[in-house]
């Protein structure tokens, strides 16, 4: 109660004390529950300062009972408005026992036993008595401590509250609304809240917060305030719920009583909207990155068998439209060519559930044509782990597959050329050691064709000169790019043989070398031809220039002799016959001369 002896408040118990349902705040007394000399020094001990326990009256209940009533006080200060809270008990039991215990003492001659007995049951009553009154000190303490958490509850709450009156006039805020609005709590109270809404929606709020207010009359509204210190706008949303000081259920099930404040609470909504704004952009972003790709950007849950988004392309891929997909999600199983749709069936709905979906099948179209496609999936779960949709993309792959198929041709026609070739075909790597040799490789050496991957040439056995000139052949097309020739031989199990190669580099696609082609042609026989027609060339010229000497000499028998000589140098003979006519008498004669 207040100083002048109004009441404020008063809990449950103390309203059955009166025999009353309610009081009315701010304008009710004490004063017709009391005699009037009672009620006098009730209040003023009440208004003294310290504090009064124990202080015993009769009280008038309204329903005409009298009962003795104990009252203790303490000052308390509140928002700086001195209060007065009481605690008032029901005694009259205590003063009926008394009375009781007075007639005892009466008849204290008559029935000394019996008095012991009451007095020995008046200590026990007196000893509950005390431990009531200590229980109800606990309480009162229990109750302070409550009141005094749920108001630091409201103080620092993280959410903004506020308390006003009917014309949102601010009676209460806490320190989040105080941040929030721009203004020390203190200095708060008494201002319209009206006056931080913006401009655009301030006529809007008042006329909802006007609107009738009956039962458990609950609002939410969005609007935008504006903080008071940077006039920086703030979107918000508010939950307003009527307070009122006695609620009860009337027949049509509505809540009565009468209206005390409304009751605010303010969520700061900006980056909310802020991120809300930011995904309608990216989902814009999205659409038209989707539409504008070749590739079909799809979403379906499969749980429903119902198809929640494709993008534009699968019209252009699958030649149907896309509204008869999301109408008919079977659409999709049915377009698959027979010979695939059981395996990729089986595959999605098995391989989805391990993000694992990756299929290449083939669909056709309405026209009757085939197109392969390369089909990707993934989950989406939700915090649960529970699969909410289905995203993929579909590409078509029919270029390629053919472009494939015209490569895989082309490969085998060039394995079966380079396998039967009788040149001998290597591949390098950068570290001069062979990455691949055709089957000529084995019959040249009589090394197996195995025996050369992964190896160098002197790690083959090869001769010393030869292995260190294919070394440097090799290097110089590492450094030059540019193709080179070598000529060398090699023992073979046939003897020595005279070989060409070629040595070209091999680029990858950003331009560096990453390999060594070298094309290798056995010219032994080349060679020994070209050898012999120098040869037989050189032993005409000699013959020409021997004829052309006999013409003209006087000794044709040594000219002859050195020819002999000459030729049988040429040829490599051991022996040769010298045949001489004479012409005088045509006698042949035999000369043997060894070489």
């Amino acid at each position: 109660m207040s100083e002048d002896g109004a009441l404020l408040e008063g809990n449950p118990a103390f309203l059955r004390l009166l025999g009353v349902d309610a009081i009315a705040p701010a304008t009710q007394t004490l004063e017709p529950y009391f005699q009037p000399e009672d009620y006098a020094q009730l209040l003023s001990q009440l208004q003294q300062n310290g504090q009064i326990r124990d202080r015993e009256f009769q009280l008038h209940r309204v329903d005409g009972n009298t009962i003795w009533v104990q009252v203790s006080k303490t000052f308390n200060t509140i928002d700086g408005v001195t209060v007065i809270d009481g605690l008032m008990e029901d005694i009259s039991k205590v003063k009926q026992r008394e009375t009781e215990c007075q007639e005892a003492l009466e008849e204290l001659a008559v029935a000394e036993e019996e008095l012991k007995t009451q007095n020995e049951e008046l200590a026990r009553q007196n000893e509950d008595l005390s431990q009531q009154k200590e229980a109800l000190v606990v309480a009162r303490q229990t109750v302070e401590a409550e009141r005094q958490r749920y108001q630091e509850l409201f103080e620092f709450a993280p959410d903004s509250y506020l308390v006003t009156d009917a014309a949102a006039t601010i009676l209460e805020a806490n320190r989040a609304a105080a941040s929030m609005l721009g203004v020390q709590s203190h200095l708060l109270i008494g201002l319209p809240f009206l006056n931080f809404v913006a401009d655009s929606d301030r006529q809007e709020l008042v006329a909802k917060i006007n609107e009738p207010r009956s039962g458990d009359w609950v609002r939410e509204w969005e609007v935008r305030i504006v903080r008071q210190w940077d006039r920086r706008p703030i979107d918000v949303i508010l939950t307003v719920a009527v307070v009122r000081d006695c609620a009860f259920l009337n027949a049509g099930g509505d809540r009565k009583g009468q209206f005390v404040a409304l009751r605010w609470l303010i969520r700061d909504i900006t980056q909310r909207k802020q991120a809300l704004t930011a995904l309608q952009a990216s989902e814009t972003r999205f659409r038209q990155l989707a539409e504008s790709i070749e590739d079909v950007f799809w979403m379906c849950d499969p749980q429903q068998a119902r198809s929640l988004y494709v993008s534009s392309a699968y019209e252009k891929i699958w030649g149907r439209s896309c509204a008869s997909l999301k109408a008919n999600w079977q659409e999709w199983i049915d377009t698959i060519y027979p010979d695939d749709r059981e395996r990729v069936r089986e595959a999605f709905f098995t391989n989805i559930l391990r993000g694992k979906y990756d299929e290449e099948y083939r669909i056709v179209r309405p026209d009757g044509t085939v197109r392969w496609v390369r089909d990707r999936g993934y989950p989406v779960k939700n915090d649960a782990g529970e699969i909410q949709c289905v995203n993929g993309i579909a590409e078509d792959i029919t270029e390629r597959k053919q472009i494939a198929a015209e490569l895989h041709r082309r490969e085998q026609e060039f394995r079966a050329l380079v396998e039967n070739s009788l040149d001998i075909i290597s591949r390098f790597n950068l570290e001069l050691r062979h990455l691949y040799v055709n089957p000529a490789i084995e019959q040249a050496t009589g090394i197996p064709q195995a025996h050369f991957l992964g190896k160098t040439n002197a790690e083959l056995g090869f001769a010393t000169e030869t292995a260190t000139a294919w070394d440097n052949s090799l290097r110089e097309v590492l450094t030059t790019r540019q193709c080179s020739f070598l000529e060398f031989d090699f023992s073979s199990p046939d003897g020595t043989r005279s070989y060409q190669s070629r040595i070209a580099p091999e680029f990858a696609q950003d331009s560096s070398a990453q390999s060594l082609l070298a094309i290798s042609r056995d010219v032994t026989e080349y060679k020994l031809a070209e050898k012999a027609l120098r040869e037989r060339s050189e032993r005409l010229k000699l013959l020409s220039e021997t004829a052309s000497a006999l013409l003209s000499t006087e000794q044709p028998l040594a000219l002859m002799n050195d020819l002999f000589e000459k030729l049988a140098a040429q040829l490599d003979l051991h022996f040769y016959f010298n045949f001489l006519v004479d012409e005088r008498d045509r006698q042949q004669m035999w000369f043997c001369c060894k070489n």
